[in-house]
């Protein structure tokens, strides 16, 4: 196998010299020198009441772990690491004012949203004027979830592990 390749090299060599054209090298693909990005860790506590029987819905971060672990409370405690990265501290300032999650409370439900430079409409409406090469910069949120012990998850993930333990409700 590598004489056969070998012989094609040399007669694709010898084709181009008879020809009188130099063969062309192709360059190899040195990717662009990468800045080197700072990266910021921020956790963010939150706790809500909310009732057993009651039902959290979670849309997780695009990218980042979702875990959600039962307890005897009637309250839903939040804990989320957000990671940031962009090239200066200027950047890491206005990413984090950008990239989080709101809460969302009715009676008896729980809606956690992740909001973020994912959104093109948020950032619109919050931060017209962020320029787009942060629209790019890589971010996550692991989220680390409290919940009473029956109540029913709906959960929408992205990329990264999902963990559900000893929770009695439904579970979508």
């Amino acid at each position: 196998m590598l004489f056969a390749l070998a012989a094609v090299a040399l007669t694709i060599s010898v084709a181009a010299r008879q020809s009188g054209r130099q063969p062309v090298e192709k360059k190899s693909a040195t990717p662009a020198q990468a800045q080197t990005l700072l990266k910021r860790m921020t956790t963010r506590h939150e706790v809500r009441r909310l009732g057993f029987g009651g039902s959290v819905t979670i849309y997780g971060a695009p990218e980042g772990s979702i875990t959600v672990e039962a307890w005897q409370k009637s309250e839903v405690e939040i804990t989320a690491d957000i990671e940031q990265s962009a090239g200066t501290e200027e950047e890491l300032t206005r990413l984090a004012a950008v990239n989080g999650f709101v809460v969302d409370e009715d009676v008896n439900h729980l809606r956690l949203m992740t909001v973020g430079v994912h959104d093109r409409k948020y950032v619109k409406r919050v931060a017209r004027d962020l320029p787009k090469n942060l629209l790019a910069m890589p971010w996550k949120i692991d989220y680390h979830l409290r919940v009473p012990s029956s109540c029913d998850l709906e959960i929408y993930s992205g990329r990264g592990a999902l963990s559900v333990s000893n929770v009695e409700g439904a579970l979508r």
